[in-house]
């Protein structure tokens, strides 16, 4: 009856120890520690938790982001999304109001230039030079 919404308040079942092969990997150890307690983006881990992430990491003077897997696996889109909450994140905040981070990527191929040309078509026509793609020859 206890499973029943608003039937029961406790639980009728008698309470019993689990075994310790389940109970350890139900403790918090297990599961993945979360260094913010909000963040401009979002993941999931793989228990289904959701992780704030703060790309600028709130403390941290530099980040610096390497991806590494191989082709037309989300490398470029997972850049591009953490760029774009770094530029939402606090780190555009400073003492003389929003400010556009100081952000440079690197990249083999022209992933960035969308994500460019939208900060750039988001910035006042006098701030649009602070947003430059040059494109990486090898």
């Amino acid at each position: 009856l206890s499973s029943v919404p608003g039937l029961a308040l406790a639980s009728t079942a008698p309470p019993t120890p689990g075994p310790m092969s389940q109970i350890l990997t139900m403790m918090p150890w297990a599961r993945p520690g979360m260094p913010w307690s909000d963040g401009a983006m979002l993941f999931r881990a793989n228990d289904g938790t959701v992780v704030p992430y703060d790309p600028a990491g709130s403390g941290r003077e530099a980040v610096l982001d390497l991806f590494v897997a191989p082709s037309r696996r989300g490398k470029s889109m997972l850049a591009n999304a953490l760029l774009l909450a770094t530029v939402l994140s606090p780190a555009a905040m400073t003492s003389h109001g929003a400010r556009l981070p100081l952000i440079g990527k690197m990249d083999v191929g022209d992933s960035s230039s969308g994500f460019i040309d939208m900060v750039r078509a988001g910035l006042r026509q006098e701030e649009r030079h602070l947003a430059l793609h040059i494109p990486f020859q090898l």
